[in-house]
């Protein structure tokens, strides 16, 4: 086995794939921290809005869903939190 220095380790950080497992891990840590606003404040959660929740791969987008998660009394379908 040749020693190539851990350039392809290297490499695949810098591939798009690689981008692309940090963009959604990101996601998922948002998804998360809006679930968890929503639990804390004691509003329930139905399944259909988790799982848009846990579906959303867009950073930004569920910044500003956090953002409404503060805001609302009251989460029956995902256009309370996502305004659509």
């Amino acid at each position: 086995m040749t020693d190539t220095g851990g350039l392809s380790t290297k490499i695949f950080y810098r591939s798009a794939a690689a981008q692309q497992v940090r963009k959604e891990g990101r996601a998922e840590v948002w998804a998360q921290a809006v679930l968890m606003v929503l639990e804390r404040r004691g509003l329930e959660v139905p399944d259909g809005v988790r799982e848009r929740v846990l579906s959303c791969r867009d950073s930004e987008e569920l910044g500003v869903v956090l953002d409404r998660a503060w805001e609302v009394t009251e989460v029956t379908r995902a256009q309370d939190l996502f305004g659509d």
